[in-house]
């Protein structure tokens, strides 16, 4: 039996309009002032406002946090007007319960014949994760320069406070060992001479090995 063509084309508009009203990401469609004039039922949910408040003159920017806004008037609605589309805009919207919901806005401006904006269509995506993401990566680049800095600074403490006054003592080691000593002294004079020796060049060893990992400049 062959299908109906009037109920499959209801079928797919009923479709389109639930994925339209429950996709993942915010839809909704404004004058070029802001005003709301249509939205999806995901916006509604992540705004905890009713349909009707939307709809009933609520324009976009006031539902953004105060830096949002800013950047809205600033930035966001000329670039519209210059361009006809904005992408990846990072925004903050405020809920009806006061907290805040991160978000990446991607908008297209419909235009009339005579280029006149007629209304823009807002996509909106939920970034709490991408945010605590880029905060976690940001979190631990600071650890990784603070953990390098201190390597740094071992590396110069090392470097010039511990091999500097080794050197010096070896130095003094070598003046003992050339002066008038008895056979103890002198076993005593070498045994500390090979000691230093040995420990300077683990120690040259090591700066050696930090400083190719590191690629620092401590010399």
């Amino acid at each position: 039996m062959a299908a109906n063509p009037d109920a499959v084309q209801a079928l797919l508009e009923e479709e389109a309009e639930d994925l339209y009203e429950h996709a993942p990401c915010a839809y909704l469609s404004t004058l070029p002032d802001g005003t709301i004039a249509r939205v999806n039922q995901t916006f509604v949910d992540w705004t905890g406002r009713s349909r009707e408040a939307l709809l009933g003159g609520t324009r976009f920017q006031s539902l953004l946090s105060i830096g949002s806004r800013i950047y809205y008037e600033t930035h966001y609605a000329p670039l519209l007007r210059m361009q006809g589309f904005a992408n990846e805009i990072a925004l903050e919207v405020t809920l009806a319960d006061g907290r805040i919901l991160p978000v990446n806005a991607n908008t297209r401006q419909r235009r009339g014949p005579d280029g006149t904006p007629l209304f823009n269509r807002i996509t909106l995506f939920d970034s709490t994760d991408r945010r605590r993401y880029e905060r976690e990566i940001l979190l631990a680049r600071r650890k990784a320069e603070e953990n390098a800095k201190d390597k740094d600074a071992m590396l110069a403490m090392l470097s010039h406070d511990i091999r500097n006054p080794l050197q010096a003592l070896m130095t003094i080691v070598q003046l003992l060992d050339r002066s008038d000593l008895s056979d103890q002294q002198r076993t005593f004079v070498r045994l500390l001479k090979s000691s230093s020796a040995t420990m300077l060049n683990l120690l040259n060893r090591v700066l050696e090995l930090s400083k190719a990992e590191s690629g620092s400049t401590v010399s």
